[in-house]
């Protein structure tokens, strides 16, 4: 169990759980950024995080320019 033994409060639990998404969109091995967070013991599906955003040109997106 991470931190010495002791469960780690949930704000704390949910940093880490931020900082190892961090770690992982960085380009880090998941199970290395779980160790050093202190999150041994996760097992990891495989999937990768991912981050979605409108983009700024009003739905249309890069693939598709609109009327001509």
């Amino acid at each position: 169990m991470p931190c010495g033994g002791r469960k780690p409060p949930p704000d704390e639990l949910k940093g880490r759980f931020d900082a190892l998404g961090v770690a992982i969109r960085a380009g880090v091995e998941p199970e290395d950024a779980a160790e050093r967070l202190g999150l041994t013991g996760i097992r990891f599906t495989g999937m990768v995080p991912v981050n979605l955003k409108e983009a700024d040109d009003g739905g249309r997106g890069v693939a598709d320019p609109g009327p001509r």
